[in-house]
Parts: structure tokens; C-alpha cells; sequence
């Protein structure tokens, strides 16, 4: 018996990254992620909270991300980079090219309405450092 793949299309709405965005931040990714060094929930001079943060990402800015630990910078995160994140995890693989089921699990968890704060901070850790670092 053979199996056969079906391919479709899924859109993301700015309403959906908006949502990934603010689960992460608020708690799926805060224990590794800094701006600026400082902890995503409090309010950074630059940014002007957390609110700003998710509008500047979504109207293209890219905006350097940093260890909470360590301080150091792990990438940037993008509305393009958030795309691509979701395309790749679509495809069952991580932005190296590395394949992961688990992926495609969390990719359905989303397009389904089931996304957690898990399944959050593997699309922002995917979209940051290209593949899942912590957790």
C-alpha cells in the first residue's frame, strides 16, 4: 500500500503572529529571552513595552534577541524570520534543515487553535536561532 502527500496551503494572519508573539513574551520564551537586556516583561526605554515591541515586529523591523542568563545576542526576530519559522515547521524541519516531527506537531497545534506557550516559543526560538536551543 502506498501513501500519497497532499500539499495545501495555510494563511497565517497578522492576528495569528500577533498572538504567537505575545504567548511567547509573556511566557513561553521569557526564560531565555532578553531585549536589550532586560527582561521581556518589563518596559525598555526603546521599546516602550512589550506592546510596541510586537508592532515594530510586525510592521518589518527586525529586533535583536539575547540570552536572559547570559546576555548574549542569539539573532534577530522578524516578521520574514517568523514566516520562514512556520514554512520550515510546516515542512517537518527547523531553518538548518534539520528534520523534526515535532515540528509539524506544533505547526498543527497552531492551525488548529491548540497553541500553547510551548508551541510558541518553538516558532520564536525556530525564527530566532533556527532550530530549538532551550527546553
Amino acid at each position: 500500500m502506498e501513501n500519497y502527500k497532499i500539499k495545501t496551503e495555510v494563511e497565517i494572519s497578522e492576528t495569528n503572529i500577533e498572538e504567537i508573539l505575545d504567548s511567547s513574551f509573556e511566557g513561553g520564551s521569557n526564560y531565555w529571552l532578553m531585549i536589550q537586556g532586560k527582561d521581556i516583561t518589563r518596559i525598555s526605554k526603546k521599546f516602550n513595552g512589550q506592546r510596541n515591541i510586537v508592532k515594530l515586529i510586525l510592521s518589518g523591523a527586525s529586533i535583536p534577541i539575547y540570552d536572559y542568563e547570559e546576555g548574549i545576542k542569539l539573532g534577530e526576530l522578524s516578521l520574514v524570520d517568523i514566516i520562514n519559522a512556520l514554512q520550515a515547521m510546516a515542512n517537518g524541519k527547523d531553518l538548518n534543515g534539520k528534520e523534526n516531527s515535532h515540528l509539524k506537531w506544533h505547526f498543527k497545534n497552531l492551525i488548529d487553535g491548540n497553541d500553547d506557550a510551548e508551541t510558541n516559543d518553538v516558532i520564536v526560538q525556530i525564527a530566532t536561532m533556527k532550530e530549538i536551543v532551550f527546553g
